[in-house]
């Protein structure tokens, strides 16, 4: 599937001026041909890429006809974050479906908040939508470790946490944590290279953005650190399932 956001920062991008005019969308159209695009949806994703300020309008030259579009400073962003870009919820979701065929429903819709609130400038919302997801993919793969650990007294109190909404999200984690620590030899080795920067990444972004975030703090988020959330999320999410599928498949 073309991703004809992409695709038109691309064309945006380069050296010719695209103009209002029905032409630039004609080249368009004939550059990208495909039953799916039509000529309203690309006057629909130019007026999306207006309103989220991913473009703009050049209105210097008093003549209508000679005003074109622009690419903004974010959308020269947006062109180069790669895989995760949160100004493209399409992409992002489709890289994100496809590094993780198996992420469960409920993750998603809070992800897809997140990237909704984000592009609409709510940035706390976002983050709080992130942290919502976060605690989501957090509680599947507690729900395997807890029967990945062989019988005992430590079995039975993670498997007490799953359901136990009167013990905070991040006092699991911090649990789960140093429970893991001290079985590390037993992981195998992409799980346990770098755990604990990992962890303390998870860590820093459930505390401030979860925990706190969550609350009437006052605190502000900015749109940098809501883009890197966004950015940072996907990879740590992808981490979080890697130990989920790890601890499905195998047993202490």
């Amino acid at each position: 599937m073309i991703d004809f956001q992409q695709k038109m920062l691309e064309e945006l991008n380069k050296d010719y001026k695209f103009y209002l005019g029905e032409h630039h969308i004609e080249l368009f159209l004939q550059k990208y041909k495909t039953p799916e695009l039509t000529k309203d949806d690309v006057l629909n994703l130019l007026g999306d890429l207006l309103s989220r300020n991913l473009i703009y309008t050049n209105i210097c030259n008093r003549m209508s006809n000679n005003w074109f579009y622009v690419l903004s400073p974010k959308g020269k962003i947006s062109l180069n974050s790669g895989d995760y870009d949160p100004y493209n919820e399409t992409s992002y979701i489709t890289h994100l479906e496809s590094e993780i065929p198996n992420i469960s429903e409920d993750v998603l819709i809070y992800t897809k908040e997140s990237i909704k609130s984000f592009n609409n400038q709510c940035y706390l919302a976002s983050a709080v939508m992130i942290g919502v997801a976060s605690e989501c993919a957090f509680n599947e793969m507690l729900l395997n470790f807890s029967s990945w650990l062989k019988a005992g007294k430590e079995k039975t109190k993670f498997l007490g946490f799953q359901n136990n909404s009167r013990i905070m999200f991040i006092n699991k984690f911090i649990d789960f944590r140093k429970s893991i620590q001290v079985r590390k030899t037993q992981l195998p080795k992409d799980l346990s290279d770098n755990m604990a920067l990992t962890f303390d990444a998870i860590l820093d972004l459930l505390r401030i953005y979860r925990n706190e975030s969550g609350h009437p703090t006052g605190k502000f988020i900015s749109h940098n650190s809501a883009f890197l959330n966004l950015n940072m999320f996907a990879r740590y999410l992808q981490k979080l399932y890697l130990f989920r599928d790890f601890f499905y498949v195998n047993k202490e």
